[in-house]
């Protein structure tokens, strides 16, 4: 869940937060309140998002419309798993620390689009 609000919640996805009617602090801090799912209209898959991700991280963002999140997904993901195989390769003690850190942001990256897919869409006219 983590790696997800880091991705979802950059200041490079200012745009989409106000595309999906998003409120703002005054110093410029997201607010993310609850709200009802039914509010939000999707035409996408939420499970495809999420199989997308599975293959390519950050692919299953970027079918949600969410381009510049799907980069940051994929380069989150790529830069863990890589640090998990060079441990291994060294045969570094702290190797399942890197593995499971990079199993955990893949597992949250295909999380992520799931939730960006199902709840993080333009409100219904």
């Amino acid at each position: 869940m983590t790696s997800d609000r880091i991705i979802r919640c950059n200041s490079n996805a200012r745009q989409y937060h106000k595309d999906m009617d998003g409120q703002f602090h005054q110093d410029g801090r997201l607010m993310d309140p609850v709200y009802n799912p039914s509010d939000r209209v999707t035409t996408k898959s939420p499970i495809i998002a999420a199989g997308l991700s599975m293959v390519i991280p950050g692919l299953g963002r970027v079918y949600a419309g969410r381009t510049v999140d799907g980069i940051y997904g994929f380069v989150m993901s790529a830069l863990a798993i890589n640090n998990g195989v060079n441990s291994i390769k060294k045969e570094s003690i702290l190797a399942p620390f890197y593995i499971g850190l990079a199993i955990s942001i893949y597992g949250g990256e295909i999380y992520g689009a799931y939730r960006t897919t199902k709840y993080y869409q333009p409100i219904k006219d």
